[in-house]
């Protein structure tokens, strides 16, 4: 099924930059219909496509993401490198931020924390901290619908959300 960037990244793009063709090669696409890593594959991919720029959403610590080696060859061919982050918390997104220093252009994450332990961190000139993008067609679509509620988040987690679901 769609994950969560087609809305958020792919169908806003497309609505903010519409004259901007794009293609999309899923991470976990590579192994699983190409039946090789991405590496094998993004070079001679981008080359083809005449691509300027990779928006890249990595997978938290799978082997799917790119090699540090992918991206160094991807940058030596000139090719703009952006990074979104879904999640800028502690741990595994964080790290890698930094570690992806000498090779994007651009870091981008989604959330916009404050916290003690985020306002301590060295702030990298390259990373931008915005909202999450929304596809316009997402809650307004172009036909009318009628949704007296919507509840989003775990049923039964909390013990006022029953009432709320039944009021």
């Amino acid at each position: 099924g769609f994950t969560n960037s087609f809305h958020n990244i792919f169908n806003t793009f497309s609505q903010s930059q519409p004259e901007i063709q794009f293609n999309t090669l899923h991470l976990d696409e590579a192994s699983v219909c190409y039946g090789t890593h991405i590496d094998s594959i993004l070079l001679n991919y981008v080359q083809k496509y005449h691509a300027q720029v990779i928006i890249f959403s990595l997978i938290a610590g799978s082997s799917f993401n790119p090699s540090f080696e992918c991206y160094r060859k991807l940058r030596e061919l000139g090719i703009y490198l952006c990074f979104i982050w879904h999640d800028t918390g502690p741990g595994w997104g964080m790290t890698t931020i930094h570690e992806l220093e000498p090779y994007a252009n651009l870091h981008v994450s989604w959330d916009n924390p404050r916290s003690p332990w985020h306002d301590s961190l060295p702030r990298a000139a390259n990373h931008m901290r915005l909202w999450t993008p929304e596809d316009l067609t997402l809650f307004y679509p172009p036909v009318q619908k009628d949704i007296t509620a919507s509840f989003v988040g775990s049923y039964d987690r909390y013990v006022d959300r029953p009432t709320f679901v039944q009021a």
